[in-house]
């Protein structure tokens, strides 16, 4: 459960701030939804085009979502051939789990890549489910 007025890895995040309004924005660039990794590209939330991206030099790496009944489906993970292998899935999936986190939302696993991300973090495992039904 979140407690009231948290703001660890979200410092601007509100818990009584509307999800459904924030998947209806276009790009989150704020610290609520920021992430760096080793290379220092920032993963964005993108929630018009409903994905999580990293921006690296003009080549474009996403987690895709769908939103619906208060679930994230966490759908397709794409990173370029030349950034393969440099962590940047794995940004991505902790970035989606952590906004599904701190928005309590369930996400419904699709993406092979994020099941098996979720299989070796069970810090997500309690609110993570592959099962659409």
């Amino acid at each position: 459960m979140i407690r009231q007025g948290w703001n660890g890895l979200f410092p601007s995040f509100s818990a009584h701030n509307s999800v459904e309004s924030k998947i209806a924005k276009g790009p989150d660039i704020m610290a609520e939804h920021e992430y760096r990794n080793a290379k220092n590209a920032a993963v964005v939330h993108n929630p018009s085009k409903r994905r999580f991206e990293i921006n690296i030099d003009g080549q474009l790496s996403v987690l895709e979502y769908t939103f619906k009944n208060h679930r994230l489906f966490l759908t397709h993970t794409e990173v370029p051939p030349a950034l393969e292998s440099q962590g940047l899935g794995t940004e991505l999936a902790h970035a989606a789990l952590e906004y599904a986190r701190q928005n309590e939302l369930t996400v419904v696993a699709i993406c092979p890549f994020v099941q098996e991300y979720v299989r070796s973090h069970p810090e997500y495992q309690s609110f993570v489910t592959t099962s659409v039904a």
